[in-house]
């Protein structure tokens, strides 16, 4: 985690400038309401982060760096989650090697401190994962992980359009369980 934070922040402080997305997310979230809902339309993206940025610049400041600093929060806790996702399915050395190949990985990092929905979706992409594969391999159904896999996925789904293809695939993965994982992963997600 001390690697994974320290390399986020030194990429940070050396980003530099927004580029044109990050300005469309940085400048729409900032709008009176009214406009925010009719720009946040234009975007080809769902609006969870820019109302995630909205909340977030009512506390801290408006500017390049502060507009970064919750694609960092969610890009560092994506690499502890993949140490308990890892540490679940093998054991605790393939945990700290995945954590840490994520920590290293150039593209994360550049997702983990550009001012745009991308960590936010890795981290909900992965946490859906994680609980599909407790609730329909491991067979740990509590409802709290029913629940908590639920709201993930809504919340993945309001992120990015990406999210209908990690969807997609959860639909084909139970189909290929039995009916009886399909009918439970769409009442999960219906409910």
């Amino acid at each position: 985690m001390a690697v994974a934070i320290i390399i986020r922040i030194v990429a940070l402080v050396k980003y530099g400038d927004f580029w044109f997305d990050e300005m469309f997310s940085f400048i729409y979230s900032q709008k009176p309401i009214n406009e925010t809902l009719y720009y946040w339309l234009l975007e080809t993206n769902p609006p969870l982060h820019m109302l995630l940025l909205k909340i977030w610049f009512f506390i801290f400041p408006a500017n390049e760096l502060w507009a970064r600093i919750p694609s960092l929060i969610f890009g560092t806790a994506n690499v502890y989650l993949i140490y308990i996702f890892a540490k679940n399915i093998f054991n605790r050395n393939i945990a700290l090697l995945s954590s840490l190949m994520l920590a290293l990985h150039p593209y994360h990092v550049f997702t983990s401190v550009t001012n745009r929905g991308y960590s936010l979706l890795i981290l909900l992409t992965t946490l859906s994962i994680y609980l599909f594969f407790k609730i329909f391999i491991l067979n740990q159904s509590s409802k709290k992980y029913k629940i908590i896999f639920a709201i993930t996925n809504i919340l993945m789904a309001f992120t990015h359009l990406t999210a209908i293809l990690i969807l997609l695939s959860q639909i084909v993965l139970a189909i290929t369980l039995g009916k009886v994982k399909i009918k439970k992963w769409i009442t999960i997600n219906m409910a």
